[in-house]
Parts: C-alpha cells; structure tokens; sequence
C-alpha cells in the first residue's frame, strides 16, 4: 500500500502530454485548412516525414500567411498600369552666403531645442544582413573600424550619445530587425552593455515577412503558379516587407504608443549602411517643423547622369521617390539654365517622420503599394533537396508615403560630409570607400573623439 506522502507525489504529478497533442492536432487541422482554402496543399507535402518540432514550424508559418492578401498581389490585373509622369522637386539648398549661414543656424538652434526638450527620437532601419559585404551576420555588426573593428552598431552608439551629452537630454533609440537578424542584433547590444545607453531607452523589433510566390526552378518549370513555396521541407519561404513594413511594424511592436507616452513628436528616421549620418539632424528637424511638414527627406545631389540612385521627385504630381531606370536617356541627362541636372535630388534615405502621421497611416493597417521583382530564393525539390529558384519578391517603401502626406520637404546635403554607404564588397559603396569618408572626416575634426581615434 502507497504511503499518503507517495500518493501526493503521484496526484500531483501533471499529465497534460495528451492535452497537448489533441491541441497541436488541432492547430494543424486548421493549418492545412487554411492552406487548402487558399491552394497551397503543397505546403504540407513533406507532413509525414516531419518530426514533431518541425509540424510545429511549419504550422506556425503557415498560420502567419495573409492568404487573402498574397492572392491579391498574385494578381498582376490589379496592379496600376498607368501612365507614369515625373517631374522635378525644389530641394532647400544648402547655405551659399553669409546671409544664408546665419540663417542656416537659427533654423539649427530651434531644431535643437526641440531635441532638447525631449521631443525627437531616433529609429533605424537594421534588418539587413551583411551577405553582399561577404559578412555572416546582421549588417549593423559589420567592422568598419580600421583600428578596433568598430562595428556600424558603435558608430551610431557614439554618434547619438555626442548629441545626447551635447543638449543634455537622453534620446530614445528604435531599432528594426529582421526574423534573422533580431537575436544577434540584441546579443550585440547586450554584449556592450548597450554601449552606455540606458536598456530603457533602447527598443528592438522585428519587422513581418510576406512569402515569395511563382517559383521557377533552374530547368524552367514553374513550379505552383501564384503560390507560396516551402525553403525547407518545413519552412515556407518568406523574406522581411521592405523598409516601407518599418512604419507598419512601429505600431504592431508598440513602439508608437512608447513615443506618445513619452512625449515625442518626431521620428528620426535612418538606415544601417551610412555611417556618416549626422544623428538626429537639428537643421532638419528645424526645417521639418517650421515649414509643418509630415515627412521630410535628405538629397544628394546627383552630378553623373549614370548614378544609380532613386530620385526624390514627382510621380502624377504627387511626392515620392523615381527609379532611376524610370527615366529615360533625355530625362537622366536633362539640365537647367544652370547646367545642373533637372532630376537630380537623390534620396539618401535619412527622413523626419511626425509620429501623428505615422498613426494616421497604419491605423487599421498600412496602404503603401507593394513592389515586386524577381530574385534567386532557396527552396526545396520534390525529394526535400535544396534547390535555388527564381520567385518573385514583394516589398514595401517607406518613401510611398510621402504621397500620403499633408506636406514634405526635401533638404539637400553635402555627399562628403553625411553620405558614405556600405552597400557592395569592392568599389562604389563598399567598406573602402566608407571607411575613406569616415577618416575625412576625421580629420576635419568632425567626428565625436572616439571615433577620430578610430578613423584617423
């Protein structure tokens, strides 16, 4: 006979195994009903073979698909097919004359005041990862330092605490990661103690993804048409929603509500590869807000009818941004009374965005158009091997919003001073080419301390 202390041990030992299972079963039956309903059986071809930790991955993947949504992209008819017409924007120039200098530091002062009172935040764009600098990992852990390895990450560190110790305020920072980068772009941070800043101050999120479809295999055989495809026998492939998902995923994440409780009002807006960004520009946020506008851009100035950078212009009279391969050889190549190219303001991706009209745009979801373009993916054969296939990608732009609002500026910058991008390996764009701007700088003195020791 069991002693009263045994059976006690044995009531309260829990056994929920079949509880779970019998949830696990229904979560999958809903699964491949929702996958059924929308045509995307083959999603679950792999089911028998699969253990259970990869059923779980793959009915969470599947589960996460707005099937409603990627039947609408599949259908190339809805997509607008009209004409296009572009035409020139006026960018507030930089400062030529004495006049336009004292000016210029007025407008800086009142930017910096509003930094100061705690008004203004930081958020950057970092779900890329470094793949095309021939680097595993989150691009922002990229080394660009000549001396240390510095990382991008560091950079922007040390850039945003000089600005913070500067006005006497702490400035909030955003970041956006991706699926792939999120973990070791937190590890990064919590590895450096947060390189100084506050951990209350320092928000992480990743950005939603949306499944490729129409995959074409190497031999030509399309394989599903309009569909979704599996990566690996238990993963659909998908890839993040473009840097246009970052203004979506700053109200799903919360991070809006934070702004509000905290009091600010605009966004400083930034992307992972230019490390020459100049932190929470007082100027600009001083134009943004005495001209009222919504959304309010950065320009280089394009003199190479041939580079290849999106133009901030006007598409059907509306703001935005032009490819460059939208224009033809008399519009690159078009010039004004003064011999400067008409389409010339390209977009260095560095914005002030109102927080009020980002919660205008992404209340009940987001309206920015989707971009497609066809790209080599990862999948799996009908065996389980790997295989690569071509499939098409769908993105969102963070530059379509400025159709949507009320006012925009855009403000020309100088290239040598705020524009450097890692983007490529070797040549235009590369890490030489950034590194040899960043020790220019170094040497103007125009850096914070710690990074002219690096750089110089």
């Amino acid at each position: 006979m069991k002693r009263k202390d045994d059976l006690d041990k044995t009531i309260r030992i829990p056994y929920s195994e079949p509880k779970k299972e019998r949830k696990a079963s229904r979560e999958a039956e809903r699964a491949m009903q929702l996958a059924k309903d929308s045509g995307h059986d083959h999603l679950f071809r792999f089911w028998k073979e699969l253990g259970d930790d990869e059923r779980a991955e793959l009915v969470r993947d599947v589960e996460s698909i707005d099937f409603g949504l990627l039947g609408k992209l599949a259908d190339k008819s809805s997509e607008d097919a009209g004409e296009r017409k572009f035409g020139a924007i006026d960018a507030v120039p930089l400062p030529r004359s004495q006049e336009e200098t004292l000016r210029h530091d007025e407008i800086e002062r009142l930017g910096s005041g509003i930094i100061s009172k705690g008004l203004a935040c930081a958020f950057l764009v970092a779900g890329g990862q470094g793949s095309r600098l021939g680097f595993e990992g989150p691009k922002g852990c990229f080394p660009l330092g000549p001396k240390t390895g510095m990382t991008l990450y560091e950079i922007f560190a040390i850039k945003l605490d000089g600005l913070c110790n500067s006005l006497g305020v702490s400035v909030p920072w955003y970041i956006l990661t991706s699926v792939h980068t999120h973990d070791e772009t937190v590890n990064c941070f919590v590895d450096n103690d947060f390189f100084g800043f506050p951990r209350s101050d320092v928000w992480f999120f990743p950005q939603d993804e949306i499944p490729a479809i129409d995959a074409t295999a190497i031999d030509g055989g399309r394989r599903h048409p309009g569909k979704a495809f599996l990566q690996t026998r238990s993963r659909v492939f998908k890839n993040p929603n473009g840097h246009g998902g970052s203004l979506l995923a700053l109200s799903k994440s919360g991070a809006l509500a934070d702004m509000k409780k905290r009091g600010i009002e605009e966004i400083f807006y930034f992307q992972v590869d230019n490390p020459l960004v100049r932190m929470c520009d007082p100027y600009l946020l001083g134009l943004h807000c005495i001209e009222g506008s919504e959304m309010s851009n950065k320009a280089v100035m394009k003199t190479d009818p041939n580079e290849r950078v999106g133009i901030l212009g006007l598409i059907n009279n509306e703001p935005g941004v032009i490819e460059y391969s939208e224009l033809s050889d008399e519009q690159n190549n078009r010039r004004d009374p003064n011999g400067d190219l008409v389409f010339r303001a390209g977009n260095a991706a560095i914005h002030y965005i109102n927080r009020d009209f980002v919660e205008r745009i992404t209340s009940g979801g987001l309206s920015l158009p989707y971009h497609r373009a066809r790209k080599s993916c990862p999948s799996v054969d009908d065996s389980g091997s790997p295989v690569t296939v071509t499939a098409t990608k769908f993105e969102m732009f963070v530059f379509d919003a400025l159709k949507l609002a009320r006012r925009t500026l855009t403000h020309e910058i100088s290239r040598e001073l705020e524009f450097a991008p890692v983007k490529n390996s070797e040549g235009a764009d590369s890490p030489e080419t950034s590194s040899a701007a960043m020790r220019h700088l170094a040497k103007e003195r125009l850096l914070p301390d710690k990074l002219i020791a690096e750089f110089l």
